[in-house]
């Protein structure tokens, strides 16, 4: 008869808790190999991805929201009227999809630019907001004083980046940067 039926004492309970543990540490190492092993090659899923252009930039503006952004930062809204100064291209208004508040940054999130360009016109309308020192935007509900003091875009993958790159850099400000997100998700400066 084997000792651990034979255990009638429970000498031997601690042992196979502990056997028993590490089988399962196996086991799930073992599943894990697996899983991992039917991974895309190209890296994680990128849920915003799918369907139309205009549902895919809402979808990685909201994932870049929570996962990038940690849910940390807010829309800036900057009305022409309390602005003329900057003689924005937009008529009524310009909305960052983000404006990180303890930085002092806009981040606008670009889904799909592989072939494609930004918009020129946002591009200059943020840049006269930073070189203007700060704007009166609407933030939280409120009007305020608001210091920009730079301006981030954040691409879904390098080559939209790459393929923006050239126009971003030749707006002529060192406070610009072009981001993207590489295999895992991690923001990369290009």
């Amino acid at each position: 008869m084997s000792d651990w039926l034979d255990d009638t004492d429970g000498d031997n309970a601690d042992t196979l808790d502990a056997d028993i543990e590490q089988t399962v540490a196996g086991f799930d190492a073992e599943l894990a190999a697996k899983e991992a092993e039917s991974e895309p090659r190209d890296g994680p899923l990128q849920p915003w991805r799918e369907g139309s252009s205009a549902a895919r930039g809402s979808r990685f503006e909201a994932w870049c929201n929570e996962n990038v952004m940690n849910g940390q930062a807010e829309r800036l809204r900057v009305e022409a009227g309390p602005n003329a100064q900057l003689d924005l291209a937009a008529a009524q208004r310009r909305l960052s999809d983000d404006y990180w508040v303890r930085e002092n940054a806009i981040w606008d999130f670009k889904c799909g630019y592989e072939k494609g360009h930004i918009d020129r016109e946002q591009l200059n309308d943020y840049w006269k907001m930073m070189d203007e020192g700060g704007v009166r935007a609407v933030r939280g509900g409120a009007m305020l004083d608001t210091n920009i003091e730079s301006v981030n875009y954040l691409f879904d993958s390098r080559a939209g980046a790459l393929n923006n790159r050239e126009l971003i850099e030749d707006s002529g400000s060192e406070r610009i940067f072009v981001w993207y997100l590489d295999d895992n998700h991690q923001r990369r400066l290009l």
